[in-house]
């Protein structure tokens, strides 16, 4: 075989160069693009069923919201109406409504009659999937749901995938459900996959192209282009591509477009992937711009701020819903805030007739904070209700005790200067006691005296007619004496009547003075009586005497019956004595006790002033709270 030229070996070195690159680059362009329509395929379907998803899902509303009306308007009997109404309702090519309630039984299917009341817990669909278990798990756990399963289009029996959507309505024990076939999108993507297989075999047959037009045309062109239409351009693709993959992995947040883009399918594949890099970077600004709002709006919340709100935009679906959830969630928040202030607000002031209004979705703690508001306005109500009752009953108390007061005080006062005027008598009669003792001490002595003369004029008998005359004087004495003591007698039975007197005046406080007192009145009468005796036997002396004048020879026998009358008569004054000591002594102990009770009394009227000031102090408290307790508002 004849050796290969260096020619030939270059231009088939350059050929198979010129191969295993178009070959590379078709290879990388076929990757490419497999994985740009993977990418495609998967956003379109996340689109296409989400979109479904919402229509299907405003739909749902639609209708519920028609059921809620006729429930509302007829109760139990709109049923039948609200079926008529909702089986003849058809959107797009092939949507329509179903009903089934909650044990499984079909209330309503437009296009299969056939299955109104029948039991369809156990329908299975064309792969065997018994998916009305699936739809009970969906209405047990959220009340609403999609649900994916195979089911024959209106008027054909082929079963195509289906997406469909349901919704309990709770007052009828109903299950609405609606849905749209989903192989159009299915069909839109296979469309997407042939189209982009065709894009590569026009890729490939342009790089086979290429490559022949080099190899036949000249290699010489070929080395010298090679580098510069080739290599280059495909190792910035190869930078400007992997800048790509970092971007869309989040290895780097910023992408720098390759602006040196050539026209061929290299360069159309640097400008896909910058468009769709810019509008990945627009987005991604877009999703990061509302979450900082959302951060910040979230600081604002937690330092009590309500006013807030998220005013940016995205356009993924996710970030829009979040945001508007959270702006709603801040309008109830800020609405509740402000309903459960301003009622505070007018407790502060005083007025705990308002409540708040507690709307009927709020649950756990926002509901038990606002139930406890107006648990403590109805508490603050009560409690001024009840202060100003008992503020007026207080105040009605406190001006009857300030009038009763008033009058204990001066019925003290009175009873105090009654004691003082009763004290002064006492005190009188004590001094007049005191000076009947001393008489009848001196009277005992006088009668100590006759008795030594009587003796005497025993002894004497020759100065019998001294010794008389003596007695008649003594005797005179004697009955001076006796007049003095009567009269003394006379006194103290007046001061023990006016005693007994002053000790009625002074109710049970002087009890205790009208026993003395009439013990007193006792003394007093015995002591007259004492003395009438005295008197009786000192005039009958007295005339014996003037007898022994006359009759000298009876005198000693006379004498000594006197003797015996004089001893009885001192035995007499000394038990008047006695009884005048026994007198001063009880009076003294009355006046001790008048003295005390006098005394009590003055206290007892210092602190009847007292509490009748206390009573004062009280009244007006009562009249400040009664007030206050009319300045506040409640029902």
């Amino acid at each position: 075989m004849r050796p290969l030229s260096i020619k030939t070996k270059t231009l088939a070195l350059i050929t198979i160069i010129i191969i295993m690159m178009s070959i590379i680059i078709s290879q990388i362009a076929i990757y490419q693009i497999n994985e740009l329509t993977k990418t495609q395929t998967k956003q379109y379907r996340e689109v296409e069923y989400e979109e479904k998803t919402l229509e299907l899902t405003h739909n749902i509303e639609i209708i519920t919201n028609l059921i809620t009306q006729y429930q509302k308007k007829y109760a139990d009997e709109g049923k039948s109406q609200v079926i008529e109404l909702i089986k003849n309702i058809k959107f797009g090519n092939d949507g329509y409504f179903w009903i089934y309630n909650l044990n499984g039984k079909m209330i309503m299917h437009p296009f299969k009659p056939s299955l109104d009341g029948t039991d369809i817990s156990k329908t299975k669909d064309s792969n065997g999937k018994i998916f009305f278990q699936e739809m009970q798990k969906v209405i047990k756990d959220k009340g609403e749901g999609k649900v994916h399963y195979f089911w024959a289009k209106p008027n054909s029996s082929k079963t195509e995938e289906k997406l469909s959507y349901i919704k309990l309505f709770k007052p009828w024990g109903w299950v609405i459900g609606t849905g749209m076939y989903i192989d159009d999108i299915e069909s839109e993507i296979a469309e997407i996959k042939v189209q982009n297989t065709q894009q590569i075999g026009s890729i490939i047959l342009k790089v086979s192209i290429f490559t022949l037009i080099i190899v036949v045309f000249s290699y010489f062109v070929v080395l010298f282009f090679f580098d510069k239409m080739v290599k280059k351009p495909l190792e910035r693709f190869k930078i400007n591509f992997n800048n790509f993959l970092d971007f869309i992995t989040m290895v780097s947040n910023k992408y720098i477009p390759d602006e040196n883009t050539n026209s061929d399918e290299i360069g159309e594949l640097t400008l896909l992937i910058n468009e769709t890099a810019l509008e990945i970077d627009k987005k991604l600004k877009d999703d990061i711009r509302v979450m900082g709002e959302v951060v910040l709006t979230a600081d604002k919340v937690e330092q009590g701020i309500y006013k807030c709100r998220i005013h940016g935009d995205s356009e993924n679906p996710m970030i829009l819903t979040l945001k508007n959830t959270l702006n709603k969630m801040l309008n109830i928040l800020e609405k509740n805030m402000l309903n459960v202030k301003d009622t505070l607000d007018e407790y502060i002031n005083g007025d705990f007739r308002n409540r708040v209004i507690i709307d009927e979705s709020l649950k756990e703690e926002m509901l038990a904070v606002m139930t406890r508001v107006n648990g403590l306005g109805d508490a603050l109500s009560h409690s001024a209700k009840t202060n100003l009752s008992n503020g007026q009953a207080l105040e009605k108390n406190s001006y009857n005790l300030t009038n009763s007061m008033k009058n204990l005080a001066d019925k003290a006062n009175d009873q105090a200067a009654s004691l003082e005027e009763t004290a002064a008598a006492v005190e009188e009669i004590t001094s007049i006691t005191r000076s009947n003792a001393n008489n009848a001490s001196k009277m005992s002595d006088l009668g100590q005296t006759v008795k030594l003369s009587v003796s005497k004029g025993q002894e004497h008998a020759a100065n019998t007619a001294l010794a008389m005359e003596e007695i008649n004087e003594k005797v005179s004495a004697i009955n001076e004496a006796i007049n003095i003591i009567d009269q003394i007698a006379f006194q103290t039975n007046i001061l023990s009547l006016n005693a007994a007197v002053e000790s009625a005046t002074a109710g049970e406080a002087g009890k205790g003075f009208a026993v003395v007192a009439q013990e007193v009145r006792n003394l007093a009468s015995r002591s007259a009586e004492a003395a009438r005796e005295i008197k009786e036997l000192v005039e009958d002396a007295n005339s014996k005497a003037m007898e022994g004048k006359k009759i000298s020879d009876g005198m000693i026998e006379d004498y000594k019956e006197l003797n015996k009358h004089i001893s009885e008569t001192i035995h007499i004054i000394e038990d008047v004595s006695s009884a005048s000591k026994e007198q001063m002594n009880g009076i003294e102990q009355i006046n001790d006790a008048v003295t005390k009770l006098d005394s009590v009394t003055q206290e007892n009227a210092s602190e009847a002033n007292k509490i009748k000031n206390i009573s004062s102090e009280v009244s007006n408290m009562a009249n400040g709270l009664v007030e206050d307790a009319k300045d506040k508002k409640f029902n």
